[in-house]
């Protein structure tokens, strides 16, 4: 496959994978789904509650209370009488603000100052009592100031602690601070006060530490130990009684002994309520879920947010990586696995481990990995299948539809008779019966289809001839693309491209077909083999020729079939030199096989297809035997007696002196015609052999040689007719590859051609260049050759006779007597009674044969009534 189609894959998945892996980074750093993971986490923490604590009671400032003692504030000595009512208690927690002396009319001025002595005694006998710290912000100045119980409390009880609630971004409690204060996070929660006070705080302080600098401002509140509270269950999950049943004596004494007291108002619009996971709570019961979380040490424990992000991260991309190699299907279903998993170890971590690692970033993030990662294969997708679509348009063997052509064609068809009559009208159609659906009747076939958006209605006429019509229609019609042949619709671009590719495609198949049917129809037999030599397709004169089918096995098999030495021979030249081979071979049957034989590139990246071809040639060897057997007999039965007869004239002549002219021109006549026989059966024989030598004997030339050896050949001639010969020659090595002699007698020919066409006294000019190969050039400044007639010259007895009805035969054209003359003396007999002889037109012919037999070309130009030239050009040798 061409690199160009291929899609970078190196760096786009990782790309697609980091993006997805900081999706969920940044999702994690900038809480984008807090909301989210807050709703999944007070879902889960719902299942994940406290041991219930029967060693706790909240005495409730109720309804029923306020009722009772009015409303508040109270008069605190009704707090004292309830210290005294719950003394056997193992320590009390007023979740109330005492930061201001009682208030009240001038006239009970004595006993107020005796209600707040009287609760600060009853704080100092109990000796167990806590009370809360706050922080408030001054309205005047906007400063923060620590606000706490007034100092007659304060030096009575038996700790101080804060009471304050951290509420997350949706205004919901999940968790509190141990510490805080204004410049140093000195005060415990009431929490942690009490535990500190029994001796229940854990050994090791949890909680998320915050990084306190030693230049803090006592103006700035400071927390530290953070830690996210299980709860007991809702709003009065936890004991309860009211506080004026204290009041009024109806709980036993005996049921306070070892108890935790909170006090704290639960009373509608009284206190504060604490919105929590587990809904609202009056803040004296959230204070209670804080106290039983941290004696029990039972804390949900986290990650910073940092580290959650490098941990979502790495999820993310490790899951991504993941599922980047599975298929679509296992793809979506991994998807919702994974969603599930991390869900439900969110859930373990959470349950029984008592830690918090929100998936929801993770989550998310392979949740939008799905469809970026969809959209990045649908992209690479359409990507790969509109480049083959361009090369599928470009190897395809579709052409485009056009009505023009199409009409064209069924006039042609109607013109030779094949069809009678055909129509094409543009009208209404119903798209349901377009083409390819087609209707018969009397005599042809209609279809109807779409082109550019217009129906039309095609019939044709066949007479009976049905079968043939819906063939012609078929081909008519096949580069019709089946969208285009319906009314357009929104099709989706990748649907689009995929139906236009299964149409080229199909009309690819169906021309593979008919190329295969017509190799298997071929009359020469056809194997091919994949590059281990396996074959994958034979012919049916193949299995006809060496009697099987041979697909599946090696092609070395065929070596019972044919001369083994031969037959390996083939497949190491093909296989491992990797070279075309031409090549006759015979089959153990006897018949003379001709094997041409390629390696071929299926692929477009190495050679990895052979193919041979068989051509039976055991009838054109016999031909060529008989041939070669009439040779024999030109060259020995019929030159023996003519060069016999010559020789005998000649004899006659010397021995005999007195002959009268009439026994001597007798003679001469006699020597003409027998010269000129023997002269053609030489011309027949050196055509014969330049055709049908090989190149396997071939040898190194020297082409300044072969232009000496046709020097000396013709100079006698030359000499004899006074035209000097010019031999302008380049210094260079001028090497062919080639029979010496067959190049020799060529160059004789041509320049023997030119000398005799070329007036007396005047030259010819033999040129040798090593420019683009060998070139010979030849010069005359003869009569020339008529344009029309060049094209003619190297044909085999063409007799090119210019006739003018105002010239005597001596002002005939060159190529008169070029095709006439050209012969009339042997190249290789100098004697000059020779040239009078007249060809029968193998002279250039054999010229252009023995050129072509060396991988030559020969051209010629010529200027009638001035000259003309010879351009022989060969391949060159480099010797080193």
């Amino acid at each position: 496959m061409d690199k160009a189609m291929v899609p970078n894959r190196k760096s786009s998945p990782f790309v697609t994978i980091a993006i997805a892996s900081m999706i969920a980074a940044l999702a994690s750093v900038f809480n984008w789904f807090s909301s989210i993971d807050t709703a999944y986490y007070d879902f889960i923490l719902k299942k994940n509650l406290l041991d219930y604590p029967d060693d706790v009671i909240i005495v409730a400032i109720d309804e029923a209370s306020i009722e009772r003692l009015g409303a508040w504030p109270w008069d605190r000595k009704h707090h004292a009488q309830l210290l005294s009512r719950i003394e056997k208690a193992d320590a009390i927690i007023f979740d109330l603000i005492f930061a201001e002396p009682q208030k009240n009319s001038l006239a009970e001025d004595e006993e107020t100052v005796t209600s707040d002595q009287q609760f600060a005694n009853a704080l100092r006998l109990s000796e167990n009592v806590i009370l809360p710290v706050f922080i408030e912000e001054l309205r005047s100045r906007g400063e923060l100031r620590e606000v706490m119980p007034i100092p007659l409390y304060s030096n009575a009880i038996a700790g101080l602690g804060h009471a304050h609630v951290d509420y997350s971004h949706n205004g919901v409690a999940r968790g509190l601070y141990l510490r805080e204060g204004l410049g140093r996070p000195y005060w415990p929660h009431l929490s942690l006060a009490l535990t500190d006070m029994l001796g229940e705080t854990p050994e090791n302080l949890s909680g998320k530490r915050s990084r306190i600098s030693e230049a803090a401002s006592p103006f700035v509140i400071y927390r530290d130990y953070y830690n996210l509270l299980r709860f007991i269950g809702p709003s009065r999950t936890i004991y309860r009684v009211s506080y004026i049943d204290v009041l009024d004596g109806l709980v036993a004494p005996e049921q306070w002994q070892g108890k935790r007291v909170f006090i704290g108002a639960t009373a509608k619009g009284l206190g504060d309520e604490v919105p929590t996971p587990l809904g609202a709570l009056p803040g004296v019961e959230f204070n209670v879920n804080a106290y039983q979380s941290l004696r029990l040490n039972a804390y949900i424990s986290e990650v910073n947010l940092f580290l959650h992000a490098a941990i979502s991260a790495a999820i993310v991309a490790g899951l991504a990586f993941l599922f980047s190699r599975l298929t679509p299907t296992r793809f979506l279903v991994m998807t919702f696995t994974a969603i599930l998993g991390l869900s439900g170890l969110t859930v373990v971590n959470l349950l029984w481990l008592d830690f918090w690692f929100s998936p929801i970033a993770s989550i998310l993030a392979v949740l939008i990995f799905y469809p970026l990662w969809s959209w990045r294969r649908i992209e690479i997708a359409l990507r790969f299948l509109q480049k083959e679509l361009s090369v599928l348009r470009k190897d395809s063997p579709i052409t485009t539809f056009d009505l023009q052509t199409l009409k064209e064609s069924l006039k042609k068809l109607t013109d030779i008779g094949v069809i009678n009559d055909w129509s094409l009208d543009e009208q209404a159609i119903d798209p349901n019966n377009a083409w390819p659906k087609v209707s018969y009747f009397n005599g042809g076939v209609m279809t109807d289809f779409y082109h550019q958006e217009l129906p039309f209605r095609l019939k044709i006429d066949g007479g009976d001839k049905d079968n043939q019509c819906m063939s012609i229609l078929s081909a008519l019609l096949s580069d019709l693309n089946i969208k285009d042949a319906l009314p357009a619709d929104s099709y989706e671009l990748v649907e689009k491209t995929v139906e236009e590719i299964y149409s080229i495609k199909d009309v690819a198949k169906k021309a593979q077909l008919r190329m295969n049917k017509s190799m298997a129809e071929l009359q020469d037999a056809v194997m091919v083999a994949d590059a281990a030599g396996k074959i994958i397709f034979t012919n049916e004169n193949f299995r006809s020729l060496f009697f099987g089918s041979f697909v599946g096995r090696s092609v070395i098999d065929l070596q019972d079939s044919i001369s083994a030495y031969a037959w390996l021979g083939i497949l190491r030249s093909l296989m491992q030199d990797q070279e075309r081979v031409y090549q006759e071979i015979k089959t153990t049957g006897k018949r003379c096989l001709l094997c041409q034989a390629a390696i071929i590139a299926d692929q477009q990246v190495a050679n990895d297809t052979l193919v041979f071809v068989f051509t039976d040639v055991t009838q054109l060897r016999d031909l060529e035997r008989g041939k070669n057997e009439a040779l024999a007999f030109l060259s020995h039965d019929m030159r023996s007696p003519i060069v016999s007869l010559i020789s005998l004239i000649e004899s006659y002549r010397i021995n005999n002196t007195d002959i009268n002219d009439t026994k001597l021109e007798f003679m001469e006549q006699v020597e003409y015609f027998a010269r000129k026989n023997l002269k053609y059966s030489e011309d027949f024989l050196q055509l014969s052999r330049a055709e049908n030598i090989s190149r396997d004997v071939f040898q190194l030339v020297d082409m300044h040689g072969v232009i000496d050896g046709a020097y000396a050949q013709v100079f006698g001639f030359s000499s004899h007719k006074n035209v000097d010969i010019i031999i302008d020659r380049t210094d260079e090595d001028c090497w062919v590859s080639g029979d010496v002699h067959l190049l020799e007698r060529a160059v004789t020919n041509i320049l023997y051609n030119a000398v005799q066409h070329t007036p007396t006294g005047n030259k010819v000019t033999i040129r040798l260049y090593a420019q683009q190969g060998i070139q010979v050039v030849v010069s005359d400044t003869g009569a020339g050759i008529p344009s029309d007639l060049i094209p003619h010259l190297f044909e085999p007895y063409f007799r090119a006779r210019k006739k003018q009805q105002d010239q005597s035969e001596r002002n005939r054209s060159q190529v008169d007597v070029l095709q006439d003359d050209l012969s009339q003396a042997a190249p290789f007999d100098t004697s000059v009674a020779t040239y009078g002889a007249k060809s029968y037109g193998l002279g250039l012919s054999f010229v252009h044969t023995v050129v072509e037999r060396h991988g030559g070309s020969i051209h010629v130009e010529s200027v009638l009534g001035k000259n003309t030239s010879f351009l022989l050009k060969f391949p060159a040798i480099s010797v080193d």
